[in-house]
């Protein structure tokens, strides 16, 4: 494996792009198939177990680029940010072409060439975080400064929100109130800095940094097992409750994906680092981990081919194999083709 790589983000690299393959093969029907039956729970359940995925990606990027120790100097940032456009740019064109929803809609074509397929939204997050870069380099030099930014922002971005959806939803007089009065009063603070994809990303290096105690990460994998419980059965409750799906609780800004999210990160650095891999097992993954991105940016377009061609999909056989064997196939079929486009000049700066 690459010796200027951290071992440990390279196995999250790994688990986060299989676990968004897995996320968009799990939703592919879920807002379409009828609530409550089995296919649905089972797509829910696999949804629900994975939603850590993008969490795990900014937060990867965090503990990267918020590294006192890597050179980040203004040039370098500049191409970064227009390499990340430029690739978002082309990608954009592609699914424009062709992607199989909006075929022969100008307009929604359009849309499509400088917005990107909706998955792509997350280079545009990107984008945003390397803007800001500067300053948060700046403020994370103080431990005192980070921890109260991770505690503000948790309570803004996940606790307080999860709180007023939930009372809403009871449908108890006295708890739609106060969430009603509790959601203005958000509005009205407009708590802009402390919300966003900036606490994924501080939240990164902040746990790339600390050492945790084993009672500490106990406790974490236990409230990331919760995290994983919660999300599937206030998905389940609220979905069936409403007669129609939910994705309330797969947010990413949910408290209970946070949850599943830092568990993983936090299993990855203290547990996985323990398994010895062979030199060949060590380069196979050093290869696999350079497609992510690419991976991410295909595999849609890989998901939507399987159903249109081949009318191959999550409802093609059981729900409980279906996820699992159809997420598997389109994680081999990506890195085919962006192992592929790694060997081709010019294409491969797309991947």
């Amino acid at each position: 494996m690459n010796k200027n790589r951290v071992i440990y983000l390279d196995y999250l690299r790994l688990i986060a792009m299989i676990a968004v393959v897995f996320i968009h093969t799990g939703v592919q029907k879920l807002f379409s198939v009828q609530v409550g039956i089995f296919d649905w729970h089972m797509f829910n359940l696999y949804t629900s177990g994975v939603r850590f995925a993008v969490p795990i990606f900014v937060m990867i990027s965090g503990a990267l680029m918020l590294n006192p120790q890597r050179n980040v100097t203004s040039k370098k940032l500049i191409s970064k940010i227009l390499n990340l456009l430029v690739v978002l740019w082309i990608w954009s064109l592609f699914y424009a072409v062709f992607d199989s929803q909006e075929e022969g809609r100008i307009i929604e074509k359009l849309e499509l060439m400088f917005l990107g397929h909706f998955h792509m939204w997350y280079l545009y997050m990107l984008v945003g975080l390397y803007l800001i870069l500067p300053i948060l380099r700046a403020f994370i030099e103080n431990k005192k400064i980070v921890k109260y930014f991770l505690i503000l922002s948790l309570i803004f971005s996940f606790i307080l929100p999860d709180i007023i959806y939930i009372c809403n939803q009871t449908q108890i007089s006295v708890l739609c109130i106060f969430a009603d009065i509790a959601q203005r009063i958000l509005d009205d603070i407009d708590f802009t800095f402390a919300i966003g994809y900036v606490f994924y990303f501080v939240l990164g290096y902040y746990l790339s940094k600390v050492e945790l105690n084993k009672k500490i990460r106990v406790l974490i994998y236990i409230l990331g097992i919760v995290g994983f419980a919660a999300t599937f059965l206030l998905t389940d409750y609220f979905s069936v409750s409403a007669g129609k799906a939910t994705d309330i609780f797969y947010s990413n800004f949910s408290v209970f994906v946070m949850l599943e999210a830092v568990a993983v990160f936090v299993f990855a650095k203290y547990e996985l680092v323990k398994i010895k891999l062979n030199n060949t097992v060590s380069i196979v993954i050093d290869k696999i981990v350079a497609c992510s991105l690419g991976v991410y940016l295909v595999h849609m377009f890989v998901l939507d081919m399987l159903d249109k061609l081949f009318g191959l999909n999550v409802l093609s056989f059981n729900a409980v194999i279906s996820v699992p064997l159809l997420s598997i196939l389109v994680l081999l079929i990506s890195l085919i083709i962006i192992a592929i486009m790694k060997i081709i000049p010019i294409i491969k700066k797309l991947v």
